[in-house]
């Protein structure tokens, strides 16, 4: 299963982009794909910051704004077939109390990691879905940061990052 970054769906919304037709042809594939509500909530964060775009689409559809960026993320969703698995579960961390599990293991991997938070998240999310025994194998992404713990991922969780260019 491949665990799809939002940097690869950006890239595969905007015809522009050099890395468009590579995008494209991975959401495109039919290998299962996953995101998480991290990617949910980076991407509505971009296309909130279309507002020409979602003013349109609002009148188009007759819909507040609000709810053209639901309506955008579940399209998103289907047209690419990507699955969002939502995690449940808190870890307790001593002398803080209960945390979000992918939070908790963002805190516990930061040492070795070294990545920006919202990576590091990403990174988390993927390893708390091998616990529960998804079958997450590939990291795709157009953010380099990525390569830098490649060597960690591949080692520690038996995640390969591909880098689309």
């Amino acid at each position: 299963m491949k665990y799809i970054d939002t940097s690869i769906i950006i890239a595969a919304l905007d015809s522009e982009d050099p890395r468009w037709r590579a995008s494209r042809r991975i959401l495109d594939g039919e290998e299962d794909k996953v995101v998480s509500e991290l990617t949910l909530l980076e991407l509505a964060s971009v296309l909130n910051r279309r507002e020409n775009l979602v003013i349109a689409l609002s009148r188009k559809l007759h819909l507040e704004k609000r709810k053209v960026i639901l309506a955008v993320l579940m399209y998103i969703l289907r047209r690419f077939k990507l699955q969002y698995i939502r995690l449940n579960g808190l870890s307790i961390l001593p002398g803080i109390g209960a945390i979000y599990l992918p939070m908790a293991s963002a805190i516990s991997m930061s040492a070795d990691a070294k990545l920006k938070t919202l990576d590091l998240l990403h990174i988390a999310y993927m390893k708390v879905l091998k616990e529960r025994g998804i079958p997450v194998t590939k990291l795709i992404t157009a953010d380099e940061d990525f390569m830098k713990v490649s060597h960690l991922l591949e080692r520690d969780m038996g995640i390969e990052v591909i880098m689309v260019e």
